[in-house]
């Protein structure tokens, strides 16, 4: 093919790619599939290669490696941290509807860097002009392609000063009344020197804004690159120990305040490139033993994982990481279809992409806090070879960040239930919460709705003239649809951005898991209101209304298996006392994560079915674990806690129930092994039904000889 006509062909089908009616993951899907089949003829293009880089990118490390031996294994359950008495509990615990956003009182704290560039310093008019400030970035940047969104203008804080208080009060009060936290300044120290350091001087000296803030040590040198990197070096820093002592003594004043951030009753502190110090055990070792003797107690220090830093802080006497995107991973996007800049040289992510891999890395084996990334844009810095990140919104963010509070309220405890945010007004870098003039409050909406908090009066107004002066007719999500448990045409509502329990039935009042379960179980087993069934620990009555042939059983302590007790069934999962082949279907909805023993559980149901019989149930499985592993164990009937302990609701007893497993991505795999049967995954996304949420997977034992699996093969007769 001519080049003219293959340049013409290329621009034409990128038109077309990029102005199909179809979301973004679809459009993928379908050119994923074309590059996949056609890689042969399309293999000289430029979007095949940056369609190849993607899919190297995003990739998981243990799929390419050829060598098992160099896959680095997940990280061990940690070791038991506290032992309890078993108060007569010697089974596994009854299960019931799970929240996570209600673990315990323990909150998630949202800490968000802060430039503090916007005022005039001696040195940046001296390199830059008179009165350079961010500012002066920000307002030049200009559109490189069309529908660029540059210049990024502010909205309410306007081109602010930060010299001036009542800014620096505004800022506050605005992070505030969206979730955040605090702040997390960045510091700027060059052997003695520091720069732009007038903004946390004068808010730890005149108290305001009462809002608490920690310090973030950019350790790199200035260049007039922007990024740290050894160009024209403005001011350089230069290490020894009597300058790490002096470093640390001049954070003295801020660590000893009130609001300063602190784990545990240590003062937060971070480094942004820790592999910069030439010694860096010997700095925290310094920095340690300098803090003990002033009074300031043990530092917690924290690395921060930029330009490729990945190593275990632990190794170097830091406490420590932190994540910090776009760093470690920014997924290549294809380029817009019309530059408008001819000197761009620049480079575009995919925002959506991106936000995938960080959402799904791995738990770390040392302690590790998850940042999210509003957007990313350094136009305004380097106009001609910027790094930009497409498919940006603000509903892309709010999924990124409360993934991680999920995550974090799951895995981090106390103090360490920490979140970052990159970043509260990095402008320059179209990497900001503060309100501008496209997007006003949306970033920020979206961060109060990733904490599960209220919504403000800006998302739930009310008509003012309706005479109410109440927001409760104001719901998250509302649609109208058919719920397969009512049978019925009813409105779908949630009052919060969590649906999995909050997506309610209108008439019934169950959540998408229960839905989800009865539809899957009337599309494979249509007849089953005429079968033998049996429901461990059941959360709705639904089934003993609409089965003649249903039983159902709880587990009590001190109660004999198998006996009545307040009309109720007691049974014990791991041994239960039915015959072999008693029922056609067994059910249960959330119960596998609060079993001690799990491969005693799936064998004791696959013994109970009868030939063709099937258990249908639920469980939580999260895709950011990687390795499944139990909470808590039993031995020797005491309660042994690896992690702390994680309770969800329970409608029996005392209303709660211990997690015992927190399951991963392997749980199919062992599902089948403690079975010896082929498990199906089930799941649906449809708001018609009012099914859609987290962990809203139904899965599928089917005891049949085509699904067994023989550990051994059987012989031939």
């Amino acid at each position: 093919m001519p080049s003219k006509i293959r340049i013409l062909a290329g621009r034409g089908a990128r038109f077309l790619y990029c102005r199909l009616p179809l979301p973004l993951p679809v459009k993928w899907r379908i050119k994923s599939f074309l590059y996949r089949h056609l890689g042969s003829l399309l293999k000289g293009s430029a979007s095949y290669q940056h369609w190849l880089l993607q899919t190297a990118a995003t990739r998981p490390a243990t799929v390419q490696a050829p060598n098992p031996a160099t896959v680095l294994p997940p990280p061990p359950p940690p070791p038991p941290m506290v032992e309890i008495g078993p108060e007569g509990v010697i089974g596994p615990q009854p299960a019931s509807s799970d929240n996570p956003l209600e673990l315990d009182g323990d909150p998630v704290r949202l800490i968000a860097f802060y430039l503090p560039q916007y005022h005039p310093i001696p040195e940046n008019d001296h390199w830059w002009g008179k009165g350079f400030t961010e500012w002066t970035n920000v307002t030049k940047a200009v559109p490189n392609f069309v529908g660029h969104y540059q210049p990024r203008l502010p909205a309410d804080l306007g081109f602010y000063d930060l010299r001036v208080s009542e800014v620096r009060d505004e800022q506050a009060a605005l992070a505030r009344q969206y979730g955040i936290y605090g702040f997390c300044y960045y510091y700027y120290w060059f052997a003695g020197k520091r720069l732009l350091n007038r903004p946390l001087d004068e808010v730890v000296q005149s108290g305001r804004p009462d809002f608490p803030f920690c310090v973030c040590w950019a350790n790199e040198n200035w260049s007039r690159r922007w990024d740290g990197l050894d160009a024209e070096i403005l001011i350089a820093q230069e290490h020894s120990d009597e300058d790490d002592l002096n470093f640390i003594k001049s954070l003295e004043p801020a660590l000893r305040d009130r609001r300063y951030i602190r784990i545990n009753g240590r003062p937060l502190f971070l480094v942004y490139q820790p592999s910069l110090l030439p010694d860096a055990a010997r700095t925290a070792e310094l920095w340690h033993g300098y803090c003990r003797e002033a009074g300031l107690g043990e530092l917690y220090l924290t690395a921060v994982q930029s330009f490729g830093f990945t190593d275990d802080p632990r190794g170097f006497g830091f406490d420590a990481a932190v994540e910090f995107p776009p760093h470690a991973m920014a997924v290549l996007a294809e380029p817009p279809a019309e530059i408008l800049n001819p000197d761009f040289q620049g480079r575009f992510y995919d925002y959506v992409a991106t936000a995938e891999f960080f959402m799904n890395r791995p738990p770390m084996p040392y302690p590790f806090f998850r940042t999210a990334m509003p957007s990313w844009d350094n136009t305004a810095r380097r106009q001609d070879n910027s790094d930009i990140f497409l498919n940006t919104a603000p509903e892309y963010y709010q999924r990124w960040l409360k993934h991680l509070v999920e995550q974090t309220r799951q895995f981090r405890f106390g103090d360490e239930r920490m979140v970052f945010i990159n970043a509260w007004n990095e402008w320059a870098e179209g990497n900001h919460l503060e309100p501008d003039r496209k997007f006003g409050h949306q970033y920020l909406e979206a961060t109060k709705e990733a904490l599960a908090l209220p919504h403000s009066q800006s998302m739930a107004a009310t008509d003012s003239t309706s005479g109410s002066d109440s927001n409760t007719d104001i719901f998250y999500l509302e649609n109208s649809g058919y719920c397969p448990i009512c049978e019925k045409e009813v409105t779908f509502r949630s009052n919060d951005s969590w649906l999995r329990d909050n997506y309610l039935c209108s008439l019934c009042n169950t959540i998408p898991r229960q839905r989800a379960l009865i539809y899957f179980l009337n599309l494979f087993r249509p007849g089953w209101k005429s079968q033998y069934i049996h429901e461990s620990s059941p959360s709705l009555d639904y089934f003993l209304t609409h089965c003649p042939r249903y039983t159902f059983s709880h587990y009590f302590t001190n109660v004999a298996l198998g006996s009545i007790y307040n009309n109720v069934r007691c049974e014990n999962l791991e041994q239960m006392t039915f015959k072999d082949e008693s029922f056609d279907i067994f059910i249960t909805q959330d119960v596998m994560e609060h079993v001690f023993n799990p491969d005693k559980v799936f064998a004791e149901i696959m013994r109970v079915l009868k030939p063709g019989g099937i258990y249908i149930f639920t469980a939580p499985k999260h895709k950011y674990i990687l390795n499944s592993y139990p909470r808590a164990t039993l031995k020797n009937g005491e309660v042994i806690h690896n992690l702390p302990s994680n309770y969800h609701g329970n409608p029996i007893g005392d209303g709660k129930s211990l997690v015992t497993w927190d399951y991963g991505c392997d749980f199919d795999d062992l599902v089948k092994n403690w079975s010896s049967y082929n498990l199906s995954t089930l799941v649906l996304r449809d708001r018609d039904f009012g099914i859609d949420g987290e962990f809203i997977e139904v899965f599928i034992l089917k005891k049949d000889l085509a699904n067994r699996l023989y550990l051994v093969s059987p012989t031939k007769e």
